[in-house]
């Protein structure tokens, strides 16, 4: 499955952690993970396509909600556990990160 292009600041991301798991419940997919344990962008991407993701968007995180980005403008956008329209959408990953999962982790990690 093509991506498109990658925005630059998740792909520092990915450089500095390859994904994995953070906190207590969220997933960073990357495009090296594991597809027999689910952490692989084309397999949940296709799979939440399958039930309703619109197709312009790529999966990069599951957890309280569904995060993805558009390849094509480089936004991101966040989905509550709905993978129909995004409830929110940034213009880049520190403002989805500080306006979803830091919201919510903030108090509890001293964040």
């Amino acid at each position: 499955m093509g991506h498109g292009s990658v925005p630059t600041d998740l792909l520092r991301f990915w450089s500095s952690t390859g994904g994995g798991e953070a906190f207590e419940t969220e997933t960073f997919l990357s495009p090296a993970g594991d597809p027999t344990t689910g952490d692989d962008i084309d397999g949940i991407t296709s799979s939440y396509r399958r039930a309703g993701l619109p197709p312009d968007w790529v999966v990069f995180h599951v957890g309280l909600g569904l995060s993805a980005f558009h390849p094509i403008d480089g936004r991101f956008a966040w989905f509550d556990k709905h993978p129909g329209e995004p409830t929110q959408v940034f213009d880049s990953f520190d403002g989805w990160y500080r306006g979803t999962l830091r919201h919510e982790y903030a108090d509890r990690y001293g964040l």
